[in-house]
């Protein structure tokens, strides 16, 4: 069965990945409204699977953005960010998706982001 963000409990949701950018204290990208679209984006590509759960990933990612900055106080900005963040997990994800022909179990999951966190000083 394939692992889903709902399957986490509300504390896990809040701290999962590293919302936006990567499992770096160095290199992060602005966070802006799109936090809790981040991290749930950071658990598919760490679920994994083809091409087509990439394309879901980033597709959901951009609609919640789009949906987070619907409700902003700076709608216009914060859309042109989402289509930016969009580009960027298009192009350069293929670096960090977890390309399997198996999802991970949650277990997995939640091993692989303790120890990215743990390797990168998060934690």
């Amino acid at each position: 069965m394939k692992p889903h963000f709902s399957h986490l409990t509300p504390e896990q949701q809040k701290t999962f990945g590293n919302g936006c950018g990567l499992y770096s204290k160095w290199l992060r990208v602005p966070q802006f409204a799109f936090k809790a679209s981040c991290r749930h984006h950071d658990f598919l590509y760490v679920v994994g699977g083809g091409i087509k759960d990439k394309i879901y990933a980033d597709w959901h990612f951009f609609v919640a953005m789009v949906y987070d900055a619907k409700d902003s106080k700076r709608p216009v900005f914060y859309t042109l960010m989402a289509i930016l963040y969009l580009l960027g997990v298009t192009i350069f994800g293929v670096f960090a998706f977890h390309w399997s022909t198996q999802y991970r179990t949650l277990a997995e999951i939640l091993e692989y982001d303790r120890l990215k966190k743990e390797i990168n000083g998060i934690i």
